[in-house]
């Protein structure tokens, strides 16, 4: 057995060592650019440390240690600065150490284990800054790549300090005419909501309460907008009502470094034909997930779902190609040149057997870029073929190009032509995959989940399936669309 000297220099010379290791390791530890540090774990500082040591040092009183708060912390201080400094104390402890091996002097032996613990907290105390500080600041680089195909001069934005502050002054001054729990949506196409547009605000307000109103959790880089747009549009007779106009145009709502992000069905899309609205598009940074077909981002035009078809076999049905719905809706006769083609065409309330006896589905377009028929034809299980004037408006572009067409016009009998020739089996084959997409991407809930995948992605790779894309030209396609002030009244063209 030791006598009691002998033991103290044993711990004190293990103690040495310990730290000319943890003094070596922690330097190895801790990145030289401060923006790689949230991928440093913390308990590796405590890992680096001999089990006897650590043993000994969380029997010692613990330390407290004083700080700002994380966002006065990173903002204020220099990260290298402050790890350059706890690595001159590492330097000092293991001078101190072996100054008091060498001289026998153990009185000191308490507090420079205490001097231990207190840097190992430090070093843990910044980390964890870091850490916080990087999970309240959400990467902004997929919001503005996404945003700068339209707007390529877009400069670098940060995310707002006080990001929920600002998005509760929002939805306070725009309270009146927010989605409360007596809410109506609008009736349209036999359907009475809710819409897209209902569904994203009472989605993801549940989401925000369930992660504690931390807005990044939820949104990434965005701060939404909750505005029921098209309900207020329809009940306004077609426009944006004067006062919502004149509140939301007010210099200090809104923000020229902030990224926004708000779901719109809106055939016009947020717009909405009103000049004011789209000088705020212009102005603000806006990222507009579009059901009707005007937007930055795609998103499905939903209404009610539509049951999976208990379809016969391919090689059994009656038409290689259908249409069902009306002959109308669209701009420049589009529809109307589609069925003169030789399309089987049918309108009336045996709808769903004449889809379930045609291998493809025609699904032209409407007063907008898109039509609810693409959802329904996905959710029964069958194939669409977009007919579109300038350009495709289908959500999951790269998802669709397996299980969807997209023509114009004028080449759809070209694309007949090529499907004519299509195997059955592969019909079913496809037939098959869309059915096994059917709730994740074709439904409310799959579109919620897509639109909060979008929101949190940091890449390609975690980001969902919606794409961001260049906003049209204008708001239908059609080249005829007119723009009023919905403040005055005043006809724009």
């Amino acid at each position: 057995m030791f006598p009691r000297p002998a033991l103290l220099i044993s711990l004190v010379i293990c103690f040495a060592l310990a730290f000319v290791g943890f003094q070596k390791e922690i330097k190895t530890l801790i990145p030289s650019d401060p923006r790689a540090l949230s991928s440093t774990s913390t308990s590796h500082l405590r890992d680096v440390l001999p089990t006897e040591s650590t043993a000994v040092i969380t029997s010692v009183s613990p330390v407290i240690i004083t700080t700002k708060n994380s966002d006065e912390l990173i903002s204020s201080i220099s990260i290298e600065d402050e790890f350059d400094r706890i690595n001159n104390k590492l330097d000092m402890i293991h001078d101190l150490l072996e100054v008091q091996v060498q001289n026998h002097k153990f009185g000191n032996f308490t507090s420079s284990v205490t001097l231990v613990e207190n840097t190992v907290r430090e070093s843990e105390l910044i980390f964890n800054n870091v850490q916080n500080n990087n999970s309240n600041s959400p990467s902004m680089k997929r919001a503005l790549e996404c945003l700068r195909q339209t707007k390529p001069e877009l400069p670098d934005l940060s995310y707002p300090k006080d990001a929920f502050q600002h998005f509760q002054e929002i939805h306070q001054r725009l309270d009146k005419w927010a989605q409360h729990a007596d809410h109506k949506p609008h009736h349209a196409a036999d359907y009475e909501g809710p819409w897209i547009e209902n569904t994203w605000i009472s989605h993801f307000q549940k989401e925000l309460q369930s992660k504690n109103n931390s807005l990044s959790d939820v949104f990434g880089p965005y701060i939404p907008i909750f505005i029921p747009w098209t309900d207020i549009w329809v009940g306004s007779r077609y426009k944006y009502p004067k006062d919502l106009v004149l509140e939301i145009m007010k210099e200090d709502l809104l923000r020229e470094d902030v990224m926004y992000i708000t779901v719109n069905q809106n055939d016009d899309g947020f717009v909405g034909r009103c000049s004011e609205f789209s000088d705020l598009q212009s102005k603000y940074h806006i990222t507009v997930l579009s059901a009707g077909g005007y937007g930055h981002v795609p998103i499905p035009l939903l209404k009610q779902p539509e049951p999976s078809l208990s379809k016969v076999p391919p090689s059994e049905r009656e038409h290689t190609i259908s249409y069902v719905g009306s002959k109308k809706n669209a701009p420049e006769n589009m529809r109307q040149i589609m069925i003169s083609q030789g399309n089987h065409y049918y309108k009336g309330k045996e709808w769903r057997n004449v889809m379930a006896q045609s291998k493809f589905q025609l699904c032209p377009r409407g007063f907008g870029r898109t039509s609810y028929h693409i959802q329904e034809t996905l959710q029964m299980g069958l194939i669409p073929i977009q007919v579109y004037l300038d350009q495709p408006w289908l959500p999951y572009e790269n998802l669709m190009k397996n299980i969807s067409y997209s023509v114009t016009v004028e080449k759809l009998p070209e694309l007949v032509l090529e499907l004519s020739k299509m195997s059955d089996s592969q019909i079913s084959k496809t037939e098959h995959e869309i059915e096994q997409l059917r709730n994740d991407y074709f439904s409310f809930e799959g579109a919620m989940k897509q639109i909060g995948k979008f929101m949190l992605g940091v890449d390609d790779t975690d980001s969902g399936e919606l794409v961001c894309q260049v906003l049209p030209d204008n708001s239908r396609g059609s080249g005829n669309t007119v723009i009023n002030s919905c403040s005055r009244r005043k006809k724009l063209r």
